[in-house]
């Protein structure tokens, strides 16, 4: 929804009053539209000439608004961009502002026991007809009335939205936040709020009615609070804080924030080091559940033995099939001619490299590529580049038996455009043969000697 000329004078007044001190209290609305022009009434419980006229030129609305001031000696009629010329107040009474002027609007100015003073103005129509809830809701979002929480003589506060026969109360829907505090006349309100979040969030809102966001880090929050770092070291904890603030004016938002956090009470800055600590116990205890839910999984998994030598267990992921091809370095190493792992690096091109020799009558191969994989299949699955494969150590064949097998950007696929011969050699070692190229796999599952119990 786009903000209307009338929503946006609105948030102006509104934000306004943080630095003013006058307050909007009601807008009404005679009709939607009447006789092309929208007129409408803004009551406020304090205001004088002075307040309103300097700052009209700052009003964003079209040229040609009429605008009056009651009590006043004058009325203004904002032309040229609000460059206001005053108008003395008999013009009101002239046949030709009769004609324009609703008899409701006529009527408020003419009645002496008007109660707070108003202005009264006339916009060109909107586009769309004037809606009180839309309007209502538009106020409530880009003022400072969307705040959770606010100063008390703030909380209160209340703006009648009178369109037609349809009023709006409009009013912060306040929370208890988790912690509050106030530094150099500005007010902060923090809430402790679920799921894990990328940062600490400040919705700002400036004494002078610019409003905006800020985000600070995880890191750099804790620092400037001053929380022992050794309490929560090593442990990836949320911090899940998302403040309100309301501050004296919007020039360096991150300064006056900064500020803030190192010159806040005592009493605030423990309830919030109360909070962190709260969270770094949370985590601290999902970390100690999560190693015994492994610790408990180890009993139920299948060992393996080198003769009567314990390896540890049958893999359940790549890390573990990485791990298992360690402590068989030596083995392989007797098995082949020779065999050594020479790096790993996850995620970037190809797993890692091996020096091997196959038998005493091949060469030696210095830098062998190798893909580490729980199951065969998944070489496939994740679409490797075969062309640049070596070598494959995983812990099983899966369902890569001898034959023939066509495979595509789905992995393993019946109806795939290329395709594969696998088949058995030296009674554990499987060759897959391509169009231009050979992978040997090293199926440590079939690897003579190995027990599983």
């Amino acid at each position: 929804m786009s903000v209307s000329r009338l929503v946006h004078l609105l948030c102006w007044y509104v934000n306004g009053e943080l630095q003013t001190g006058r307050k909007l209290t009601q807008v009404i609305v005679p009709t939607a539209q009447e006789e092309q022009w929208t007129w409408c009434l803004l009551y406020f419980d304090q205001l004088a000439a002075s307040d309103l006229i300097p700052q009209l030129p700052r009003i964003n609305l079209t040229k040609g608004e009429m605008f009056g001031l009651s009590g006043a000696d004058t009325y203004y009629s904002a032309v040229e961009d609000f460059n206001c010329v005053q108008m003395p107040r008999d013009t009101l009474a002239t046949p030709a502002a009769q004609e324009t002027m609703s008899e409701y609007v006529r009527t408020r100015l003419s009645d002496t026991n008007a109660p707070p003073p108003f202005i009264f103005l006339r916009l060109k129509p909107e586009i769309q007809p004037l809606d009180a809830d839309s309007v209502a809701t538009e106020l409530r979002q880009l003022t400072w009335l969307r705040f959770r929480s606010l100063p008390p003589e703030l909380g209160q506060r209340e703006v009648e939205v009178e369109i037609g026969a349809h009023r709006v109360t409009v009013k912060p829907t306040l929370a208890n936040p988790d912690l509050q505090f106030e530094v150099a006349e500005s007010y902060f309100a923090g809430y402790v709020l679920p799921g894990i979040r990328a940062g600490i969030k400040y919705n700002v809102c400036g004494r002078d009615g610019q409003a905006q966001t800020f985000t600070l880090t995880p890191e750099v929050f804790l620092e400037l609070i001053g929380f022992p770092i050794q309490e929560g070291y090593g442990y990836d904890y949320p911090l899940p804080l998302e403040f309100d603030a309301l501050l004296k004016g919007c020039d360096n938002v991150g300064h006056t924030v900064q500020d803030s956090l190192k010159q806040m009470p005592k009493s605030a800055r423990d309830k919030l080091f109360e909070i962190i600590r709260a969270q770094i116990h949370k985590t601290k205890q999902e970390y100690m559940e999560r190693l015994d839910q492994r610790k408990q999984a180890l009993n139920s998994r299948k060992r393996l033995y080198l003769g009567t030598r314990w390896l540890g267990y049958v893999p359940e992921g790549e890390a573990e099939v990485l791990i298992l091809s360690g402590k068989l370095e030596a083995e392989l190493s007797k098995h082949f001619s020779e065999f050594l792992i020479l790096e790993h690096t996850k995620k970037i091109d190809i797993d890692g490299m091996i020096r091997i020799r196959r038998n005493s009558g091949l060469n030696l191969e210095e830098t062998a590529t190798v893909e580490f994989e729980l199951s065969l299949d998944t070489f496939f699955k994740h679409r490797h580049p075969f062309t640049i494969t070596n070598y494959v150590i995983c812990w099983s064949i899966g369902s890569l038996q001898d034959g023939t097998h066509r495979f595509g950007h789905k992995g393993l696929d019946p109806d795939g455009p290329l395709s594969v011969q696998v088949s058995t050699t030296a009674g554990w070692i499987r060759v897959l043969k391509f169009s231009d190229h050979i992978i040997y796999v090293l199926p440590l599952e079939h690897f003579p000697d190995l027990i599983i119990q």
